[in-house]
Order: structure tokens, then sequence, then C-alpha cells
């Protein structure tokens, strides 16, 4: 288990990643599994390290399934396959919220596919806008602008 790529991505996550994900995680609209939140409640007392012998898949399975005898390989695999999914779609929540330009883009396409027209040309002016507003021409302005650029096409 310490040698999971979950665990290698949770060493990465600083202390308010780690708040921050467990919000993400008790959300209903993000999981409705109640054992990832209990899974991440064993681990995340661990953070950074993670190096406690408590964090094998057979203790970990015997805390999280009292109820039942033996171990299931498969049952931990899956829940930590599953927490390691809703790690990575939070760092993509994450990113959008700090990347607006990405984001309005996101929302614009969102927009523009359910023929909602008027709202993704309000959309792309506010890219627009932001566009202006970027501080360097770099990768990201020229990405951006090309983007830009080919979405005029489609009004």
């Amino acid at each position: 288990m310490q040698q999971s790529k979950l665990i290698a991505l949770f060493r990465v996550f600083s202390l308010e990643d780690m708040k921050a994900f467990e919000s993400f995680l008790l959300s209903p609209y993000f999981n409705q599994s109640s054992k990832l939140a209990r899974l991440f409640k064993l681990i995340a007392p661990h953070h950074p390290t993670f190096e406690s012998d408590k964090l094998t898949k057979e203790k970990l399975y015997k805390t999280l399934h009292q109820d039942k005898t033996g171990y299931s390989d498969a049952t931990m695999r899956e829940l930590i396959s599953d927490l390691f999914k809703l790690a990575r779609s939070y760092i993509a929540h994450e990113e959008l919220k700090r990347n607006t330009m990405q984001a309005g883009l996101l929302k614009y396409q969102w927009l523009y596919a359910r023929h909602l027209f008027k709202l993704a040309q309000a959309e792309a002016e506010q890219h627009r806008a932001l566009l202006e507003q970027y501080p360097t021409h770099d990768h990201d302005y020229y990405h951006h602008r090309w983007q830009q650029d080919i979405k005029q096409f489609e009004l």
C-alpha cells in the first residue's frame, strides 16, 4: 500500500490539499461511498510520510470491514483505485478553479453544444476580456488566443 500510486499522490499533497480533498470526498456530488471516506480517514493521519505498519491493505480492510472475516484483495484494490480516481478528479477540479481561462472555454463549449448561443457568446466575450488582461504573451496566451479565434467561427 505504501508503494501505491495513491500514496505517492498523497505524499505530494500539502496539508491544505489533504483538508480540501477530504471536503471534496465528503461531498455527495463527487462521492457516494462512505467506505472511500472512511478509507481516506484511516490513511490521512499518516500524511506526509505514510510510513506506518497500519497502512497495509490487510489492516485497512480489517478496520473497514469489521463484520467480515478474511481478506479480499480485489475489494481493497477496487477501493484504492476508486480513491485514486477521486483524488485525480480533485486535482482537475482545483486546476479548473485556478485556471479561469480554461474553465471559460469549457463552459463556452458546454453551452454551445447545447445550443445556448447567447450564453455561449457571453462566455466568449468574458474569455476575450480575460485574454486582454493576460500579463505575458507566452504559450498559454497564444493557445487561448488560438482557441478564441476558432470559437468565433462557430458563432
